[in-house]
Formats: structure tokens, sequence, C-alpha cells
């Protein structure tokens, strides 16, 4: 599978470019395999920097049911892309977990330590986040979601309270810190009814680390009650 995430890396910037454009919900239509190698591409880019667990996808076409399945990060590649094909983007949202599972059950109990801390930047301002996410993808026309990638990787608790603390400090979804949380994915689309279906993509990326987490607080974090819970959280 190495020779293969090679190759959707290597085709993703003249890719990325033709599928920027908004499409209409009248007549849009994300070609399968252009949005397979944008997906494949940026998956390979986030979770390359987990040495070992599972990796989690989803899938959920519009009011219908969550389909979740885990992989294996390092051998999973050809039922990751299975996955991918098997739910087009024209008719599913489409999530990944930026973090790694010691199981194939996406629980915070079985979290790797990771290198990112992660936001819901939702239509907070994303240039007011101090530090800058090294990652930023657009999810609908001004909202969007972040990635910060730092140099070493930190225990589950502290990334999670280092993305409470950017979601808090800079109003973001304040229901997007755990490290549960699944992202929409970049080269599909978000087929929420108040959109025209636009392009998940990659607006920032610029591929630096960030030397050390921040010092924050580690609260104890609160598992939401049964019927709170959001799966994409």
């Amino acid at each position: 599978m190495t020779l293969a995430v090679r190759t959707y890396t290597s085709n993703t910037n003249s890719i990325a470019v033709r599928t920027s454009r908004k499409r209409k919900r009248a007549h849009s239509a994300a070609p399968p395999q252009l949005s397979l190698v944008i997906a494949l591409a940026f998956l390979a880019r986030v979770w390359a920097e987990h040495p070992s667990g599972f990796v989690f996808l989803a899938a959920r076409k519009l009011s219908g049911r969550w389909i979740e399945k885990g992989f294996h990060v390092k051998f999973g590649w050809r039922a990751i892309e299975k996955f991918l094909k098997d739910h087009d983007p024209n008719t599913h949202d489409l999530y990944y977990c930026a973090n790694a599972f010691i199981s194939r059950k996406r629980l915070a109990e079985f979290a790797l330590s990771t290198r990112f801390a992660w936001c819901d930047i939702d239509g907070a301002d994303p240039n007011a986040f101090r530090p800058q996410p090294n990652v930023l993808v657009e999810t609908s026309p001004g909202r969007y979601q972040g990635l910060w990638k730092f140099a070493t990787a930190a225990k589950p608790v502290r990334a999670e309270a280092v993305s409470r603390h950017l979601t808090n400090t800079y109003q973001g979804d304040r229901g997007g810190w755990s490290v549960t949380k699944m992202l929409r994915l970049p080269g599909t689309l978000n087929h929420k009814r108040s959109y025209d279906l636009p392009t998940v993509k990659v607006v920032r990326d610029d591929k630096r680390e960030i030397s050390i987490w921040p010092k924050v607080n580690l609260a104890e974090r609160r598992e939401a009650p049964t019927g709170e819970i959001d799966p994409t959280k």
C-alpha cells in the first residue's frame, strides 16, 4: 500500500484545484475517483503520524444511520479504500478521526498518545487562534475545522485538554474537543440541507510542527449521557 499512498499524495495538488469549486445541488457530482484520491492522500498524511493502532472512518446519508468502521493504521489500507468506494461522497457525508486507538472501539479509554490537537472551529475566526492550526479544512462556506501538529506525542488527556482550551478560548464548537472527535473528510461533499453541496477542502497546510504543547489545566473529562451522544464526537 506504500506505493499507492505515494501516488495519492503526489496527485493531490493538481487535483485539489479542480475540486475547489462549489457544486450546485441540481447538477452536482463529485467524480468518485477524484474524491477518492484526495481523501486517501489526506488520510495518509494524517494517519502516518501513528506508529500503531486502529483508525476510524464513518459515513452517513442525510438523515440516515451512522456507519462506522475501524482499520489497522498500517495494514488496513485496502479496506480503507474499499470503505470510501462503497460510500459514494455524492450520497454520503464522510468523516474520519485524527487519532488512533488500541481497540476497534472508538472510545476515549482506548485512545493512544497523539501528536494532534483538534478543533471544530465552525463559524469562529480561524485566524484568531494561537497557535495557528497546521491544517485548516473548510467544511462549508465560512466554517472550518483545524488540526494542530506537535513535534512530540502527548497522552490523550493532555491532547484533549489542549483541544478543549483552543475550543473554549476561541469560540469553537464546544462539543468538539473529545479525543474521539470525528471530522469531515476533505475531498468529499457536505450534504447538510442548508448548503449547496460544498466540497470539504483543505485551505491551509503548512506542514510545520509546533515545538511545545501549551500548558493547560487537565480538567476531568465528562462522558455524555447516552441520550446526548453525537456519533461525530
